[in-house]
Protein backbone atom coordinates (compact mmCIF):
# COMPACT_ATOMS: atom_id res chain seq x y z
CA UNK A 1 0.00 0.00 0.00
CA UNK A 2 2.73 2.24 -0.88
CA UNK A 3 1.51 3.14 -4.76
CA UNK A 4 1.53 6.89 -3.92
CA UNK A 5 4.11 7.08 -2.31
CA UNK A 6 6.41 5.63 -5.44
CA UNK A 7 3.78 7.40 -7.68
CA UNK A 8 5.63 9.97 -10.26
CA UNK A 9 9.15 8.33 -9.66
CA UNK A 10 11.05 7.32 -12.83
CA UNK A 11 10.80 4.14 -12.07
CA UNK A 12 7.20 3.82 -12.24
CA UNK A 13 4.91 3.17 -15.51
CA UNK A 14 3.26 5.45 -17.50
CA UNK A 15 4.14 8.94 -19.71
CA UNK A 16 5.40 12.06 -18.97
CA UNK A 17 3.09 14.80 -19.37
CA UNK A 18 4.24 18.40 -19.63
CA UNK A 19 1.71 20.77 -18.23
CA UNK A 20 2.93 24.62 -17.41
CA UNK A 21 6.30 23.31 -18.59
CA UNK A 22 5.98 21.34 -15.09
CA UNK A 23 6.21 17.23 -15.81
CA UNK A 24 3.75 15.16 -14.19
CA UNK A 25 2.98 11.60 -14.11
CA UNK A 26 -0.89 9.73 -14.22
CA UNK A 27 -1.15 7.72 -10.64
CA UNK A 28 -4.23 5.20 -10.70
CA UNK A 29 -4.42 3.96 -7.26
CA UNK A 30 -5.54 0.28 -7.82
CA UNK A 31 -9.08 0.84 -6.15
CA UNK A 32 -9.44 3.59 -8.89
CA UNK A 33 -12.35 3.59 -11.57
CA UNK A 34 -9.55 3.67 -14.18
CA UNK A 35 -7.98 0.20 -12.42
CA UNK A 36 -11.23 -1.17 -12.40
CA UNK A 37 -11.02 -0.71 -16.61
CA UNK A 38 -8.21 -3.06 -16.51
CA UNK A 39 -9.87 -5.70 -13.70
CA UNK A 40 -12.72 -5.47 -16.16
CA UNK A 41 -11.38 -6.57 -19.38
CA UNK A 42 -9.55 -9.48 -17.09
CA UNK A 43 -13.26 -10.49 -16.37
CA UNK A 44 -13.16 -9.32 -12.62
CA UNK A 45 -15.36 -6.35 -11.64
CA UNK A 46 -14.44 -4.01 -8.38
CA UNK A 47 -16.66 -1.12 -7.10
CA UNK A 48 -14.11 1.78 -7.69
CA UNK A 49 -12.73 3.37 -4.71
CA UNK A 50 -9.49 4.91 -5.44
CA UNK A 51 -8.23 7.88 -7.33
CA UNK A 52 -6.52 8.92 -10.73
CA UNK A 53 -4.74 11.60 -10.49
CA UNK A 54 -1.78 13.34 -12.27
CA UNK A 55 1.61 13.75 -9.40
CA UNK A 56 4.47 15.66 -10.51
CA UNK A 57 7.89 13.87 -11.58
CA UNK A 58 9.70 12.96 -8.66
CA UNK A 59 12.95 11.96 -10.57
CA UNK A 60 14.63 8.16 -8.79
CA UNK A 61 12.83 5.90 -6.28
CA UNK A 62 16.15 5.86 -4.71
CA UNK A 63 16.28 8.97 -2.34
CA UNK A 64 12.74 8.16 -1.65
CA UNK A 65 13.72 4.36 -0.72
CA UNK A 66 17.18 5.97 1.41
CA UNK A 67 14.48 8.15 3.47
CA UNK A 68 12.67 4.51 4.29
CA UNK A 69 16.10 2.47 4.94
CA UNK A 70 16.62 5.41 7.50
CA UNK A 71 13.52 5.23 8.85
CA UNK A 72 13.58 1.82 9.76
CA UNK A 73 17.07 1.81 10.79
CA UNK A 74 15.97 4.25 13.45
CA UNK A 75 13.12 2.12 14.06
CA UNK A 76 15.67 -0.59 15.16
CA UNK A 77 18.02 1.23 17.26
CA UNK A 78 15.00 2.43 19.54
CA UNK A 79 15.19 -0.97 20.86
CA UNK A 80 18.66 -1.96 20.15
CA UNK A 81 17.82 -4.33 17.41
CA UNK A 82 20.54 -5.27 14.62
CA UNK A 83 18.09 -7.59 12.70
CA UNK A 84 14.89 -8.51 12.55
CA UNK A 85 14.59 -10.88 15.02
CA UNK A 86 16.37 -9.10 18.07
CA UNK A 87 13.36 -6.37 16.48
CA UNK A 88 10.88 -9.16 17.46
CA UNK A 89 12.18 -9.78 20.86
CA UNK A 90 13.26 -6.07 22.16
CA UNK A 91 9.94 -4.90 20.99
CA UNK A 92 7.17 -3.67 22.89
CA UNK A 93 4.06 -2.11 21.63
CA UNK A 94 2.21 0.26 23.91
CA UNK A 95 -1.17 1.90 22.60
CA UNK A 96 -0.66 6.07 22.56
CA UNK A 97 -3.70 8.39 23.56
CA UNK A 98 -4.59 11.61 21.97
CA UNK A 99 -2.83 13.60 24.43
CA UNK A 100 0.32 12.05 24.09
CA UNK A 101 0.51 11.94 20.48
CA UNK A 102 -0.33 15.89 20.14
CA UNK A 103 2.57 16.15 23.15
CA UNK A 104 4.94 13.98 21.01
CA UNK A 105 4.10 16.05 17.82
CA UNK A 106 6.32 19.45 16.71
CA UNK A 107 5.77 21.90 19.24
CA UNK A 108 6.53 24.27 17.22
CA UNK A 109 3.97 24.20 14.54
CA UNK A 110 1.63 25.08 17.50
CA UNK A 111 3.20 28.75 18.24
CA UNK A 112 2.59 30.10 14.07
CA UNK A 113 5.38 28.20 12.85
CA UNK A 114 5.46 27.91 9.24
CA UNK A 115 6.80 24.54 7.52
CA UNK A 116 9.80 25.45 5.41
CA UNK A 117 7.97 23.44 2.11
CA UNK A 118 4.83 25.80 2.55
CA UNK A 119 7.30 28.89 1.54
CA UNK A 120 8.53 27.54 -2.00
Amino acid sequence: MVGSLFAGCSETPGEIKIIDGKQFKEYNGMASAKANEWRTKLGEIYSPEGISALVPCKGSVKPILDVIKGNIQSGFSYVGARNINELRANSEFVQQTNASQRESSTHILDRGGTLLNELK
